[in-house]
């Protein structure tokens, strides 16, 4: 019994660190939207709330986690930042919205705070 508990808790540290290491190596990536006319906005509007009722299904997949999200639905825009494995995560979770409502996205990678500071540091002292 006491072999299996210790074995247990080496597996659950190993996935833990094993997780770790993979959310570590995953870029940051900001994407802003627009739908390109009020009527379009709506018709999104209204399956977007279904989607967010629904509890986010694609807010969360394998290599691609959206962190915060805004919405402007006066004017049919928002913006979101998620940690991704590549920029293709980014168009898998838009392609729905660029096919079914003609949204227009921009996408850039971005820096944390943290991950600023650890370039930066590097950057400036060369």
């Amino acid at each position: 019994m006491l072999i299996g508990r210790l074995f247990a808790s080496f597996i659950s540290i190993f996935v833990k660190n094993q997780i770790q290491i993979y959310f570590s190596s995953m870029a940051l990536f900001k994407l802003d939207w627009a739908f390109p006319t009020q009527e379009s906005s709506f018709a999104g509007g209204e399956k977007f709330l279904e989607y967010l009722e629904a509890g986010g299904p694609a807010d969360e997949t394998e290599g691609f986690k959206i962190l915060w999200r805004v919405t402007n639905p006066l004017n049919g825009t928002g913006s979101f930042v998620a940690e991704a494995t590549d920029i293709s995560k980014m168009w898998e979770h838009a392609a729905p919205w660029i096919k079914g409502f003609g949204c227009m996205c921009e996408v850039e990678a971005v820096f944390s705070d943290e991950q600023f500071v650890t370039t930066a540091k590097k950057i400036y002292a060369s």
